[in-house]
């Protein structure tokens, strides 16, 4: 099978310019199903589920925000299966774990793993201290592969949506916001269509966090928008 063929007929694309507005589509997408039966659903984590570089800078790494927490738990009650494909290491950097103990606030991995969304990444890596992007690790300081790039977190996802499904999947989405988050979701519907499984794969694209910014300085990568009612919720929320 081409990849032309795949990209027509079982690879599809869709735009966000936040992630509220994609989270929303999802739920949207499963209650028009009427059930969760057949979907499945993954996330990247850094400047997707969670603004790394701004809440770095403000001293907040490795946080969830309310708004983007409150969003997953709809999707959860639904009974819609999630999982994080994320480069960084699946138990999350030290120093976010020190701070946010130190500062009070939720940390985004064991938030997720609350709500019982599976967590797929690097067990360990020699930079699992730190806190910088892990591409930054891999390209400029050569200790190794991303963990996306990785016939492994290909076979591995592929086979945690077919298991929550219980062998019917039938509807796959990632969400993400990188050309690398594209090539993966390509590559695990490339995976299910040699396999014979017959299930639509749809990628959700947000905009990329490195390529701009919004001239009021906040991320456009789809993270919290002050004064939306995304930003009203998280008020609430934390009340």
């Amino acid at each position: 099978m081409t990849s032309e063929v795949l990209k027509k007929e079982l690879f599809t694309t869709r735009r966000f310019i936040t992630i509220h507005e994609a989270l929303n589509a999802l739920i949207k997408v499963v209650s028009d199903a009427g059930c969760a039966q057949g979907f499945a659903v993954g996330f990247d984590l850094d400047e997707t589920l969670r603004q790394s570089f701004e809440d770095g800078l403000s001293g907040h790494p490795g946080r969830i925000r309310p708004e983007v927490y409150y969003l997953l738990k709809q999707l959860t009650r639904r009974e819609v299966p999630i999982a994080v494909v994320t480069n960084q290491p699946s138990t999350g950097h030290q120093v976010s774990h020190v701070v946010a103990g130190l500062r009070g606030y939720t940390l985004a991995l064991p938030a997720l793993r609350f709500l019982g969304i599976e967590v797929f990444g690097y067990e360990s890596r020699p930079w699992s201290f730190l806190t910088f992007p892990a591409s930054i690790a891999t390209s400029v300081l050569g200790l190794g592969g991303l963990y996306k790039e990785s016939p492994e977190a290909v076979s591995n996802f592929v086979s945690w949506a077919e298991t929550s499904c219980q062998g019917d999947l039938k509807h796959l989405i990632y969400v993400g916001n990188n050309n690398r988050d594209k090539d993966f979701t390509r590559l695990v519907a490339l995976e299910l269509a040699e396999s014979g499984a017959g299930c639509a794969v749809e990628f959700y694209q947000l905009p990329n966090f490195s390529s701009f910014r919004s001239g009021d300085g906040r991320s456009r990568s789809g993270g919290f928008l002050r004064g939306s009612r995304g930003g009203q919720a998280a008020q609430e929320i934390e009340r």
